[in-house]
Order: C-alpha cells, then sequence, then structure tokens
C-alpha cells in the first residue's frame, strides 16, 4: 500500500459473530460492517467484504488477501504483536452463557469447571483459547459453526458457553432460553476491540483511523451501536470505557 488514499479496500471478516458481523440474505451485515462502510464512504473508498474464518484469519491477513479485518475482533496481545491495529472501538471480555435450566444455579466459574457439566466451543479463536486455559474437569464439546452453537446451547445438548459479555447478552434477548451470568463482573481483564492490518499498511490504517476517531465522537455512532445490539449501555455498564 503506497501513501495515497486507496480507492477500494479489501476487508477480511467471518460472517459468524452476529451482531459485529454475519450474512442477511448472502450479503455481509452487521455493526462492524457498516460501519467500516460508513468510514470508507466517507474517504471515498470502495469496498469488498471477503470471508473468512477466525482460525484463518490471521493467515489469511498476513497472505494478503485482504487489507484488514473487521468483525468483533479482540486487540488481544498476540494480534497486537503481529498486525497494527485500530484504536479500541470498545471494550469487553468474557462471559459465562448458560442454559436457562441452571439460572441462579452457576454463579462462578468454578461452578462451570465440574464433571457433570459441558461446555460447548466454537474453535478457532479467543472463546476456545478461554475453555483450553481454565477448564479442567467439565465436559468440552467443540464446533467450527459459530452460528448454531447458540440454538445447541439453548436446546440443551450443552449447559454453557464462553463468549464476549456483549455477545452473550445480545443472544439471551434473543432467545429467552439463554442467560448472562452476571455480566457485570468479567471473567477476564477487559481488552479493546477494532480493527487490524498489516504491518506494511501504515497509510491504511492511518488513513481509516483519522475517519474512525471523527465517526466515534458523533451521536450517529451510538445510534449505530444501539441499533446493532439493542443494549443500553447507559443503564448498565459502558462498553465504551474501561473498567
Amino acid at each position: 500500500m503506497n501513501s495515497s488514499k486507496p480507492s477500494k479496500i479489501k476487508v477480511g471478516t467471518t460472517a459468524d459473530y452476529e451482531p459485529f458481523s454475519y450474512f442477511q440474505q448472502n450479503i455481509h451485515n452487521g455493526f462492524d460492517i457498516e460501519l467500516i462502510q460508513k468510514l470508507a464512504n466517507n474517504l471515498d473508498i470502495t469496498v469488498q467484504f471477503i470471508t473468512t474464518t477466525w482460525a484463518n484469519l490471521a493467515k489469511d491477513l498476513e497472505e494478503g488477501l485482504f487489507d484488514m479485518a473487521v468483525g468483533g475482533i479482540s486487540l488481544t496481545e498476540s494480534r497486537l504483536q503481529k498486525f497494527l491495529v485500530s484504536s479500541p472501538i470498545m471494550f469487553d471480555g468474557k462471559a459465562i452463557l448458560a442454559n436457562k435450566k441452571h439460572y441462579n444455579k452457576i454463579k462462578t466459574l468454578a461452578d462451570v469447571d465440574v464433571p457433570e457439566m459441558t461446555v460447548i466451543v466454537n474453535i478457532g479463536g479467543t472463546n476456545e483459547l478461554f475453555v483450553k486455559e481454565n477448564i479442567r474437569a467439565a465436559k468440552v464439546i467443540t464446533t467450527d459453526d459459530n452460528m448454531s452453537i447458540f440454538n445447541r446451547l439453548a436446546a440443551g445438548e450443552a449447559d454453557v458457553m464462553f463468549t464476549d459479555r456483549l455477545e452473550a447478552i445480545y443472544r439471551q434477548n434473543l432467545d429467552p432460553r439463554l442467560y448472562t451470568v452476571d455480566p457485570t463482573h468479567l471473567l477476564t481483564t477487559p481488552v479493546g476491540y477494532g480493527y487490524i492490518y498489516r504491518k506494511d499498511n501504515i497509510a491504511l490504517r492511518n488513513t481509516i483511523e483519522a475517519s474512525l476517531k471523527e465517526f466515534m465522537a458523533q451521536e450517529d455512532f451510538k445510534i449505530l451501536f444501539t441499533r446493532f445490539f439493542n443494549f443500553d449501555y447507559s443503564t448498565q455498564f459502558n462498553p465504551f470505557k474501561f473498567d
């Protein structure tokens, strides 16, 4: 990428992390999809979305299949070492999403990591890493289908899953068979969520970053967030603050 502004960029996304990034009638949709599209429109840049997977996202970006990646991407230490990153768009961490039959029974991580519990986890991302680091006694079943995992949890195939708190709350609002355990207390230290770029794409990162910061200061940014997440952060925790 040279120092001039590009006329077109390729943006990688998994399209399986609702409401950040997903398919709707075979078209890319979601909070991050609409956000990067707005930023690109403001810069007179055309966006081409490229679908990838969590397991292949880093490799595909490094190999140049796309110029940047979006879609609920946590800015972990390993990603900070490999890539250029945006400023955090929001902050979040892991929470427990459980089948409603366990309501008021599961209160902590220790209540999950027992032989009677079954944890379902989607492979290739930070949810799987969390399970590998923290679950020793519970049964673990894996899936590579990030969209069906919630129906499997709600149907009772598993008791809990671990995911980002915003997604857990979003999913419990969609399905009354699910609930988020103690959403005011995260299981992990909050991390930023944003965009990642190859390290040779400094010019693109800086161009998008300026537009991102400008848009995040506007009321339209909070309206966009509320529309996709159906979440009133003024009455609960604030995802735009590190706490």
